[in-house]
């Protein structure tokens, strides 16, 4: 899938920002070694802007896991309000770091509303 212009410009900020990848050649076999690297690299994150729940709660994810409809039921009910107050207006953009740490803040503890600080 390609990258939007927002992900191409951020992709390169990073590229830039980063004091080793910026020193790869601006040539095909440099994009290709630069290619490699952000392969290898975990520090380089492109944030979708829109995702629907349906995407959560149906799709297989990239790492092979699924929604676990038990472990949403299992969650207090604030919680469960919180999360869909998040996708109150159908998706959600997870490139900001409140939605982020929103859902963090739902599935971060035990059952019910028991969240680990």
């Amino acid at each position: 899938m390609p990258l939007t212009l927002t992900q191409n410009t951020a992709l390169k900020a990073f590229i830039e920002g980063d004091p080793s990848l910026s020193l790869f050649p601006a040539t095909s076999n440099g994009a290709f070694l630069l290619a490699a690297e952000l392969q290898n690299d975990s520090t380089a994150v492109v944030w979708r802007t829109s995702v629907l729940e349906s995407e959560y709660t149906s799709d297989e994810s990239g790492e092979g896991t699924n929604w676990d409809w038990s472990e949403y039921i299992s969650r207090s009910v604030g919680e469960k309000a919180g999360y869909a107050r998040m996708f109150s207006t159908g998706s959600i953009n997870p490139s900001k770091e409140s939605i982020r740490q929103g859902f963090a803040d739902v599935f971060s503890g035990g059952a019910a509303g028991s969240i680990a600080q």
